[in-house]
């Protein structure tokens, strides 16, 4: 399945990706319904070529529903024009009936370039409005 949500991609170019830190998002979500909430996928700025799949877990985990990955393709936007990855595809379902904030927290691992194989990660808080 393509699918086109909010989409964060890392780039795997020399330093060309900066200094890592963790960064927020806010999402609203329906209660009791799976919810897409990010998209991870990495891809080369040099080559335009879509790179592996980086390693998703929960750091912690939401009070008011649970997390779960799955590895989808998506259409990636960005200095490489569109292009088609294989991203960690992160989606929310809260408890059936739960109205309010939740709030949690996934990284993800990666090397990011082939000459230089130390692993890299990114960690993201999703905060979300359950409606």
């Amino acid at each position: 399945m393509i699918r086109k949500s909010a989409f964060l991609a890392a780039v795997l170019s020399g330093l060309a990706a900066g200094p890592l830190a963790a960064e927020t998002i806010d999402r609203q979500a329906r209660s009791g319904q799976r919810t897409p909430m990010l998209n991870f996928a990495l891809y080369n700025t040099d080559t335009c070529y879509a790179g592996g799949l980086a390693e998703a877990r929960i750091v912690t985990q939401p009070a008011h529903g649970r997390v779960e990955f799955r590895a989808e393709q998506a259409r990636v936007a960005g200095q490489c024009g569109t292009l088609l990855a294989l991203s960690q595809q992160v989606y929310y379902t809260s408890r059936g009936g739960y109205r309010g904030a939740d709030e949690f927290v996934v990284e993800f691992e990666f090397n990011p370039t082939v000459e230089a194989p130390r692993k890299t990660s990114r960690r993201y808080t999703l905060r979300v409005e359950v409606r």
